[in-house]
């Protein structure tokens, strides 16, 4: 489903032979824009689709790998796009050459220390030094452009106090790199400060007695992150002061579909939550260190097949879900 701002529908793709704008069958992965404005869709063992803007459909591109399961992709500085797949590996994509249209970046499987890592799912690239900083299933991997061939960089030594269960990365607007630790918290990588600082929820070990494990972040433009806590739901983090707020177990624990959520997005002056179990979005009003639930996005009501929000994404003033 593609919506504006007021929530009304442009476009309602759909799994259905009798249906005009058609989307191939299967789980959405990852929608991704390029810099020249292509729109790209990755889905669950169906592979990589291209948006025709002029008919409206979704054309596929040749299969990747044995399992042909793209679930990330990313355009570096030099306009260079890559694919993180779930189980074939890492590829660059190169869509106008199509002698050459997937070359495969091998890395060394960092358990296992022999064979390549085979399963990535995210990718971003700092501003200040162009790394470009790749999650596996294995750990975390580094690259950067050296005379215009890519080489790794070892940055495994800055790592060695986590437990190298790496769930997310995220590039804030100043460019400092927000890293998700299994059992660790949240890691900060700035460029301008010493390399990493930690953010280990210590007041979620204290209280519950857990290690906190983030599976989901987003940073607004006060920089507050929203983030879901493995088993105890959505919360915020102020990194200037350190408040932490949990509030499915707190002042919006009957609200189960923030206990599991699954992505953030401001939209205008609200802040939209999806849940991760329910076909629905959760939009609240923000008060100093504080939401209050302001309504409910039935997503069933605008389509009986919608399933749950899995991620929000952003095209040209307009919200996509």
């Amino acid at each position: 489903m593609v919506y504006n701002k007021d929530l009304s529908i442009i476009q309602n793709y759909q799994d259905d032979h009798n249906s005009i704008y058609k989307i191939p069958p299967g789980t959405v992965n990852t929608i991704f824009e390029d810099k020249n404005g292509n729109i790209w869709v990755a889905i669950w063992e169906q592979g990589l689709f291209k948006l025709d803007i002029q008919t409206n459909q979704f054309v596929a591109y040749p299969k990747l790998g044995t399992r042909n399961n793209p679930f990330k992709l990313f355009e570096d500085h030099n306009k260079q796009l890559w694919v993180c797949t779930w189980g074939d590996g890492i590829y660059l994509f190169n869509p106008d050459n199509r002698k050459n249209l997937y070359q495969e970046i091998e890395i060394k499987n960092k358990r296992r220390n022999i064979g390549k890592e085979d399963l990535f799912y995210n990718i971003v690239q700092d501003r200040h030094r162009n790394y470009i900083w790749i999650l596996s299933f294995s750990g975390i991997s580094t690259f950067q452009y050296i005379d215009g061939a890519l080489q790794e960089v070892n940055m495994a030594p800055h790592f060695d106090h986590t437990t190298n269960i790496f769930n997310d990365i995220y590039q804030d607007r100043s460019g400092t790199l927000w890293l998700s630790i299994g059992g660790k918290g949240i890691s900060t990588i700035s460029f301008d400060k010493p390399l990493i600082q930690n953010y280990t929820f210590k007041e979620i070990k204290s209280r519950y007695s857990i290690a906190p494990n983030v599976n989901m972040l987003y940073r607004d433009k006060k920089g507050i992150f929203w983030f879901n806590l493995e088993r105890f739901g959505f919360g915020s983090l102020n990194p200037k002061d350190g408040l932490l707020n949990t509030y499915s177990n707190a002042n919006l624990r009957e609200l189960i579909s923030i206990r599991a959520a699954s992505c953030a997005i401001d939209v205008q002056h609200e802040l939209w939550v999806g849940s991760a179990y329910e076909a629905t979005i959760n939009v609240f009003k923000k008060k100093h260190n504080n939401i209050k639930l302001d309504y409910k996005i039935d997503l069933k009501r605008e389509a009986n097949h919608s399933g749950s929000p899995s991620s929000f994404f952003k095209i040209i003033n307009r919200e996509l879900g």
